[in-house]
């Protein structure tokens, strides 16, 4: 059977971030967005305009889910009418947001139009821990959105951004998002980037901390049942993840078919959330145009020269290259965390 060209020349990419606004009500010390630490095209395109661009993303890949992020999305009014747009195109999507702004409206309208799943940043049990980390005061309007989420049935993820401020208290954070009906936790580790590198020392937690962190969520997602992820990259010649088999780690898929290629409020496409290069528009060329930029192969193909003779190399590739080329300017150098922590690694080994 021969197929139309179109379909078989698409792309086997299947999830996308899209930024749709920069704004945020937020202004969270751990802030990894790219616009907050250097200079960065400001402002962003319409409801229609990110219509146009979805119907270009099935054209051209094979997108199956789309998650919504920002700044904080719902400061855009057009958040739901999205969602809905992208049911009748049958696909997925995700909202990533703080919380704060999800009435019981807003909830109910976002199930209604199919959301998949909405992912609340809740930080801590503590409500001087989270105004702490976020440099507000929305501690009760976020626990409010988790709970309007719940009592209209939507899948909710709390997200635990895990620092050297909250990384403690991580047992009565994850019983906190239990009791308020979460339906799996993501606990990564701060991820350096934007506004959190002038916060890298003193934000980043110790190899220590975090090894005590997943054998506390080990036993917890044992004993509840729940799932729990953990997505930024641990490089495992630091941390032996086989000593937590209850948990769920992620590694960079690296600018392969499982990376989340990033479009901007503006159309302009990443590689990632976390990188800051700017590899092309998607409303001036097509994706296989942006997708063949010459960034795109060395994202996949480099390797800190640190972790060159390691066995584990393929499994982590050295850890966040974006957070590499947005702290030190090379995709090649090493992950800030791998950095800070070279002398505690223990597996490196031809």
């Amino acid at each position: 059977m021969k197929f139309p060209r179109f379909f078989s020349s698409r792309i086997n990419l299947k999830s996308f971030v899209f930024e749709i606004t920069q704004r945020c009500n937020h202004d969270c010390i751990f802030c990894y967005n790219i616009w907050k630490c250097k200079k960065y095209p400001k402002g962003e395109i319409n409801l229609e305009e990110w219509k146009n661009l979805i119907r270009k993303l099935k054209d051209e890949t094979k997108v199956k889910l789309i998650s919504l992020s920002g700044g904080e999305p719902l400061l855009r009014n057009d958040v739901v009418e999205l969602v809905n747009f992208m049911t009748s195109e049958k696909i997925s999507s995700n909202l990533i947001t703080n919380g704060s702004l999800i009435t019981e409206k807003i909830a109910k309208d976002c199930v209604d139009a199919g959301i998949s799943i909405i992912e609340i940043a809740l930080l801590s049990s503590k409500e001087k821990v989270y105004k702490k980390m976020t440099r507000s005061n929305d501690f009760k309007k976020t626990l409010e959105g988790i709970a309007n989420v719940k009592q209209f049935d939507g899948k909710l993820v709390t997200v635990i951004v895990a620092t050297k401020y909250n990384i403690k208290d991580v047992s009565e954070t994850v019983e906190m998002a239990i009791a308020l009906g979460s339906d799996a936790v993501m606990f990564n580790r701060f991820n350096v980037g934007g506004m959190g590198i002038k916060y890298m020392n003193e934000l980043l937690p110790s190899v220590q901390e975090l090894k005590n962190a997943f054998q506390i969520l080990n036993k917890m997602s044992e004993e509840y049942g729940i799932t729990i992820t953990s997505s930024v990259p641990v490089q495992p010649c630091l941390i032996d993840m086989n000593e937590f088999d209850k948990l769920k780690f992620g590694y960079c898929p690296s600018g392969n078919d499982k990376s989340y290629f990033t479009v901007d409020s503006l159309g302009n496409i990443r590689v990632c959330n976390h990188s800051s290069t700017i590899i092309g528009n998607l409303k001036k060329q097509t994706f296989r145009e942006i997708y063949e930029n010459t960034f795109v192969d060395k994202f996949k193909q480099v390797i800190p020269e640190f972790c060159t003779d390691c066995n584990m190399k393929e499994i982590c590739r050295g850890g966040c290259k974006a957070s590499a080329e947005v702290c030190f300017g090379c995709v090649e150098c090493n992950d800030p965390f791998l950095e800070l922590n070279k002398k505690f690694v223990v597996k490196k080994r031809p």
